[in-house]
């Protein structure tokens, strides 16, 4: 097979998919793990269930794989394979809407938190569950940005190849994107107890002030 080269590809990607359209298979596992994240993370743009998002990424590995032949190194992988993905999104969303309503964003539950690891384990599993429900309470063409810009940390010209559109629309939602949770956040961070001192670190610097008053009373 003639040398491949693409510009801006990785050319190390470029490679396994070479040997895997030569018939070395176990090769696709490599891009299975490269892209799982960023497969996982555009799903949850517009199912929001883990369990939707892993049925499509399953299909969307193994549409591209079986479609690999017809790849044709026009576009970058990563653009190619997220076309897919978006595809198989959408069709579970028609799909759903057929059947069901659409379900609600699924919230990350507070009250299973779990205390073992400490008190800042705590707090930044609450911060993360704070911004992750204000993510998925945005609107899908603005979720779908954000996620792929600030959180994939993809360009603005792969974003907008990814997606579809223009440059100039992606800035424009991701500017409104912004905005938007700038308020969401806010909104749901109203009436939450902001740096409290909890039960633990009381219990600390009680023992240590008692210490040193019993110690110094002796």
């Amino acid at each position: 097979m003639n040398e491949i080269k693409i510009e801006g590809s990785d050319v190390q990607e470029v490679e396994v998919i070479r040997q895997v359209l030569e018939g070395k298979v176990e090769q696709y596992e490599w891009l299975i793990r490269k892209y799982n994240q960023r497969l996982f993370r555009l799903g949850m743009s517009y199912l929001h269930q883990d369990s939707d998002v892993h049925d499509a990424m399953q299909n969307t590995y193994i549409k591209a794989f079986y479609n690999l032949k017809n790849f044709g190194f026009h576009a970058s992988f990563s653009t190619w394979i997220m076309r897919i993905m978006i595809n198989e999104c959408l069709q579970h969303v028609r799909k759903k809407r057929f059947y069901a309503p659409i379900d609600k964003p699924e919230v990350v539950s507070h009250h299973v938190l779990s205390y073992e690891n400490g008190e800042s384990n705590l707090i930044q599993k609450e911060m993360k569950a704070l911004l992750e429900n204000s993510i998925l309470s945005l609107p899908t063409k603005y979720r779908t940005v954000y996620m792929l810009r600030e959180i994939e940390e993809m360009s603005t010209g792969e974003t907008a190849a990814a997606l579809d559109i223009s440059e100039s629309n992606v800035k424009i939602r991701l500017y409104r994107a912004k905005e938007w949770l700038r308020d969401e956040i806010l909104r749901r961070a109203d009436g939450v107890e902001i740096f409290p001192f909890r039960s633990g670190r009381c219990d600390l610097l009680v023992d240590r002030v008692m210490t040193i008053i019993r110690e110094n009373a002796g």
